[in-house]
């Protein structure tokens, strides 16, 4: 009787769903995630380790480069915040170019190289990132174009 009654439960809400569609506008502006709050270490991202944290770090925040989604080939890892990257011959410089116009939420202004910076030294600092040791064999950071496109 229970399974009967949840699944007639369940055909009223998918038809009400239906004859009461959401404007696909709506939609795009606002993302709900239900966690339980006890459960989530941290929203920082050199600091979040969880699965819980991660429920809540992957929508926030974007990388130089990405996976491409629903694949985890490292050979087809695509742009994300950097439109293109170079790697020297001998393979120890890497020259990311970003994307042009990509803004930071509430009117912070555009991503700069000395944003990108900030954020791969913060990472490697073993006293201000859970993920340190990740950035063991990075020597240096340089932002080559210190300014935005303002």
């Amino acid at each position: 009787m229970k399974l009967r009654i949840i699944g007639i439960l369940s055909m009223a809400i998918l038809l009400a769903g239906s004859l009461f569609p959401v404007s696909a506008s709506a939609e795009e502006k606002v993302v709900k995630v239900a966690l339980m709050s006890s459960d989530i270490r941290s929203i920082d991202p050199h600091y979040g380790t969880t699965s819980p944290d991660y429920a809540c770090i992957d929508p926030m925040f974007n990388a130089l480069v990405r996976f491409k989604p629903g694949d985890i080939d490292p050979e087809k890892i695509e742009p994300d915040l950097a439109e293109k990257w170079d790697v020297s011959p001998d393979g120890l410089v890497w020259t990311f170019y970003l994307r042009k116009g990509v803004q930071f939420h509430k009117g912070y202004g555009e991503l700069t190289a000395e944003d990108v910076k900030y954020s791969l030294e913060k990472a490697a600092n073993k006293d201000t990132s859970g993920f340190a040791s990740d950035f063991s064999s990075l020597d240096k950071v340089e932002a080559i174009d210190k300014g935005s496109s303002d």
